[in-house]
This record gives C-alpha cells, sequence and structure tokens, in this order.
C-alpha cells in the first residue's frame, strides 16, 4: 500500500501504516486523531486513508504548515503532474540558496521554498544542498529526463509518461539490460526478412559470408584463367573468385562445369561446405528450419503486441479507477483540518477536551532528545514534559526512549540510518503511551 507525506526529516511516512496498526489495537473505536506535531503529514495522510471521521493536522513550524496548506489546496497542475510547473526543474546549488534567502510574499513562493528546502536538502535537513558539483550535471539529466521527458543523447527515448517507469526505463537502459534485448531482436526480424525471401525467390541466394567462403575457396584452388576456360560467361569469372564486394557464386549450371572442371581434370576433393551450398534440398531444408524458427519469433512479436494492447486496456482502466480514487481522496480530504498552533496552545487543549478519551487518537511526532531541533528554534523539552504530566487523557508519544519515567513501549521499528555510509543500524522507532490498557490478541488479554 502506498505512503503519503513529504520527505521531512524523520518522518514515519514508510512505516506510518504499521504506527496506524498499533494505535488501533488501543483505540479500537476512534473515530479522530490529532496529529499535534504534524510534520510532513505522513501520520495525518495515513489516518485519511484508513477513513476517519476526521483527521487534525497542526504544525507549528508556519513554513512547514503553508507547504502542506498548498499541496492540499492546489489546483495548478500541469502536463508533468499536480503541481505548478516550476517546480518540476532542476535546482542546482546556486538557485538552492537563493531559494533559501529570498523572500517569499506569497503563499505559493512561500511553500516553493519550503519545497526546495525539503527537497533538494541533503537528508532533508533543510540546510545543506543536495548533491556535489562533480554530479550534479549528471542528476540534472537525469532530472529532465525522467520528470520533463526531455531526451539524453544517445539513450533511447520512453514511451512511458509515468516519472516513475521513466525512472525505471534509465537504470535498467545503464545496466544495459534493454539493449542487449533491442539489438537482437532486430538482428533476427532482419534476418527473418532475408529468409522469407530467399523462399520466395525459389532460386539460389547467398549471403555476404557464404560468397566470401566460396570465393576464398576457390582462388586457392583454381586460377581466373583456368575458370574463363571453363565457365560460359567469361566476364562472370572474376567475381567467383573476388575478395572485394561484387562476389558472387555461379548459377547452378555454371557450378555443373567447375564442379567437373576440379574433380576430372585438377583432381580436387571439394569439401562438403562448398557443395552444401549448392544443394538445394539441403539449402531448403536449412531455410526452412531457420524459418520456422523465426515463424516462432513473429508469433511471440504478435503475441507480444497482444499483450500490449491488453496493457493498454488495463492501464485505462487503471486510470479510470485512479480517476475514482482521486474524488474518494477529495472527498476525505473534507474531513481534514489543518492548523497552525503550538502544542500547548490552548486551541490544541480545545480540541482534546472536546472528546471523550475512546473517540480521539493523540498521536505526538516531537523533536526528539538530544538530536537536531527544530529549524525555527531548540525544542525546550523540559517544558514539554511539564505540559504532557498535565494530560488526562491517552497520548502516544514518537520518541528513542520515553518522555517520561512512567511511559510504557508499545512499538518499535527498526529503521535503517540513511544518513550513515558506515552504520546503516539505527537506533529504531518507538512509540510509548502514557496509559496502558490491556488489549485482546487471540481470546487473551495483555
Amino acid at each position: 500500500m502506498k505512503n503519503y507525506g513529504l520527505p521531512y526529516q524523520g518522518s514515519k511516512k514508510t512505516f506510518s501504516d504499521k504506527i496506524f496498526d498499533c494505535l488501533e489495537k488501543y483505540k479500537p473505536n476512534a473515530k479522530v486523531v490529532l496529529d499535534v506535531f504534524g510534520g510532513g503529514g505522513a501520520l495525518s495522510f495515513e489516518a485519511i486513508r484508513r477513513g476517519y471521521k476526521k483527521v487534525i493536522y497542526n504544525e507549528f513550524n508556519n513554513n512547514v504548515y503553508s507547504l502542506v496548506k498548498f499541496l492540499i489546496n492546489n489546483k495548478k497542475s500541469c502536463k508533468f503532474g499536480n503541481l505548478p510547473e516550476y517546480w518540476y526543474n532542476f535546482v542546482d546549488r546556486k538557485k538552492f540558496f537563493e531559494i533559501m534567502k529570498g523572500e517569499a510574499n506569497t503563499s505559493e513562493k512561500i511553500a516553493y521554498r519550503e519545497f526546495v528546502k525539503i527537497c533538494w536538502s541533503f537528508g532533508n535537513i533543510c540546510r545543506v544542498y543536495m548533491y556535489p558539483d562533480s554530479t550534479a550535471k549528471i542528476k540534472k539529466l537525469g532530472n529532465d529526463y525522467v520528470l520533463l521527458g526531455k531526451s539524453i543523447e544517445g539513450i533511447p527515448d520512453c514511451p512511458e509518461t509515468n516519472p516513475t517507469k521513466r525512472r525505471h526505463f534509465l537504470n535498467n537502459y545503464c545496466k544495459k539490460a534493454f539493449s542487449k534485448e533491442i539489438v537482437g531482436y532486430e538482428k533476427d526480424y532482419t534476418e527473418y526478412c532475408r529468409i522469407i525471401d530467399l523462399m520466395d525467390a525459389r532460386c539460389p541466394k547467398y549471403t555476404a559470408e557464404e560468397k566470401n567462403t566460396f570465393c576464398q575457396w576457390l582462388r586457392s584452388v583454381v586460377k581466373e584463367k583456368e575458370i574463363k576456360e571453363v565457365v560460359e560467361c567469361k566476364a562472370m569469372s572474376r567475381h567467383y573468385l573476388s575478395n572485394k564486394t561484387q562476389q558472387e557464386l555461379p548459377n547452378l549450371e555454371e557450378w555443373g562445369r567447375i564442379k567437373k572442371y576440379l574433380i576430372e581434370v585438377k583432381k580436387i576433393k571439394i569439401p562438403q561446405f562448398i557443395l552444401d551450398l549448392f544443394n538445394t534440398e539441403f539449402r531448403d531444408g536449412n531455410l526452412r528450419k531457420h524459418l520456422q524458427r523465426l515463424q516462432h519469433l513473429e508469433r511471440l512479436q504478435r503475441l507480444e503486441r497482444l499483450q500490449q494492447l491488453q496493457r493498454l486496456e488495463h492501464l485505462q482502466q487503471l486510470q479510470h479507477l485512479e480517476r475514482l480514487q482521486r474524488l474518494e481522496r477529495l472527498q476525505r480530504l473534507q474531513h481534514l483540518e489543518l492548523h497552525n498552533y503550538s502544542y500547548d496552545s490552548q486551541e490544541i487543549q480545545d480540541i482534546i477536551d472536546s472528546y471523550n478519551d475512546d473517540e480521539i487518537i493523540i498521536i505526538l511526532d516531537p523533536p526528539y532528545q538530544n538530536t537536531t531541533g527544530y529549524s525555527i528554534g531548540d525544542f525546550d523539552y523540559s517544558k514539554f514534559q511539564e505540559w504532557l504530566k498535565k494530560q488526562t487523557k491517552t497520548i502516544f508519544c514518537c520518541e528513542y526512549t520515553a518522555p517520561l519515567p512512567d511511559w510504557q513501549q508499545i512499538f518499535f521499528y527498526d529503521k535503517q540510518n540513511l544518513m550513515s555510509t558506515t552504520n546503516k543500524k539505527g537506533k529504531g522507532e518507538r512509540i510509548f503511551m502514557n496509559k496502558i490498557k490491556k488489549i485482546e490478541l487471540f481470546g487473551c488479554f495483555y
């Protein structure tokens, strides 16, 4: 199942479904989700996907909030996707810092600046540009090929328009997986056409390789002067012995004369591979076998075309289904509320107090202790702990360690550390709960 959300630092996008599988064991009757530290929206979007009656996304960082709000309400789609066209352009290092430091006086410009900070920064940390100068030019070619549909010299155009499929096509081509198949197919099809011509002509025709084989052998056993005395057409004798492109083989009548001369006068034993060149039964048999193989290739080609048509019909059905799903998502978004409050604001407390404990899932994903904090300033963890102590409802908190001593762990996900090139093993994502309730699993209470 596809998960949604911005590639935000600390995002739960890749395992948000697993988080809700856990939370719903403790809150099976909940109809409302309050995502207090919304960030990239992974948890809120997962709640929307699951069909909750109301999903409340809250994010104190005004820039992130503006970006999420813009993406939800944006109607400026283009041929490349559901964003304004200029959002798909490559951002180099110079432009990255110009946008970071530049003024943004409209909601769209504020959203775009935050989009660039997140999506074009290394590790989505919003401070350092993503690529070193040595690879930026190559990355731009890839970006333009995949997202904008532009061509790269020396690489075939991809027939797909979907960016994911274009990326796979480019990766596979660079691994030379496709190029070998294409070359082999064209070679076989050319050979197929040649065999058809041979069978239809009903007279000996030869490939350049066969002509060269015959002429080399004949030059090794006889001179042109001798051949001229044997064959009827004197002008053709030089073609029978040529070492250039005008090589030809004699017709069956001329070959009969040459063969008789070589055997009776020159006392030469003619090799079987030379005799086979003029053995029509043998040649026709080989041609037919080859033809059968290539006819099988043609049937496979027809089957492939049929499968392509079936895939096209399937794609059209999927596109229709996607439109219906998009409409359904829009309807689900009507159940989404967006807020820009601090976690300890009276507005958030009013939301918490307006629901019974069983009705609402309250999920917190604050900046973790002893890690990089908010980009808008340090996070006061002592103040946050005091706020937690005052809460009377069930609270779920994402952290590496328990936010308070009496909180208990209910969830663990072994997440890799993608920021390290040496130590890929991460600390593991955990969720802690302030009120532990017994839950029934397989008829037993835990």
